[in-house]
């Protein structure tokens, strides 16, 4: 029996074992690739990770100050409603 007769003549439980097994392959595969990269080429990947760090944390800086803006301008706004209430109605004292 030759490997293309078995895989078509495999029940579903010989596929999945197929997929497992040929899948682990894959990403076997995929990672000495590229180990051999990263030790053929270093600079080249540390360039690439302080790159993709700086992106990174630019977009975090940016979200952040984007949302104490937000809260300053809810600030303001709440300081300037007070203010016209005082303007509005004085200064109240409880009795």
């Amino acid at each position: 029996m030759t490997q293309t007769e078995r895989i078509e003549n495999a029940t579903t439980k010989q596929a999945v074992v197929f997929i497992v097994v040929y899948s682990w392959v894959i990403l076997r595969n995929i990672g000495r690739a590229i180990n051999k990269a990263v030790h053929k080429l270093p600079w080249l990947f540390i360039v690439i990770t302080v790159v993709i760090s700086f992106i990174v944390s630019f977009i975090f800086i940016s979200k952040a100050r984007a949302e104490r803006d937000s809260y300053n301008k809810k600030l303001v706004h709440a300081t300037q409603q007070l203010d016209s209430f005082y303007a509005a109605y004085g200064s109240i004292k409880s009795k």
